[in-house]
C-alpha cells in the first residue's frame, strides 16, 4: 500500500477516535450543566422560605404565566405577578393546543 495513503488512513482513524471522545465529553458536560442549573433553581426556590401551599401557588403561577421573573437595570431579579392580557392568554392557549 502507498505510504501516503496509509498515513492518511491512520490520521482519519485517529481523528475519528478524537471526535468520538469529544462528543462523549460534550454529552457529559451538558448533563453536568443541567444538574447544576437544576440545583441552582432548587436552591433559589428553597431560599424563598415559603410554606407548601404558597410554594405550589408560585410554581403554578410560573407554569401558567401569571408570575414571571424580571431583571432590573442593576441585574437584580424580582417577581412580577398579575393577570395576563386576554389576547396574550388566548395566543398562549392556542399555541399549546397546536403542540398537542
Amino acid at each position: 500500500m502507498n505510504v501516503k495513503l496509509k498515513r492518511v488512513i491512520e490520521e482519519i482513524e485517529k481523528t475519528e477516535k478524537k471526535i468520538s471522545e469529544w462528543q462523549e465529553q460534550l454529552k457529559q458536560l451538558r448533563q453536568q450543566r443541567k444538574q447544576l442549573e437544576d440545583q441552582e433553581i432548587i436552591k433559589s426556590i428553597r431560599s424563598m422560605q415559603m410554606n407548601g401551599a404558597d410554594m405550589l401557588e408560585l410554581l403554578d403561577g410560573i407554569q401558567n404565566g401569571s408570575v414571571r421573573f424580571v431583571s432590573d437595570a442593576e441585574g437584580n431579579m424580582h417577581m412580577e405577578s398579575g393577570a395576563k392580557d386576554t389576547a396574550e392568554s388566548e395566543d398562549f392557549e392556542h399555541e399549546n393546543e397546536e403542540m398537542v
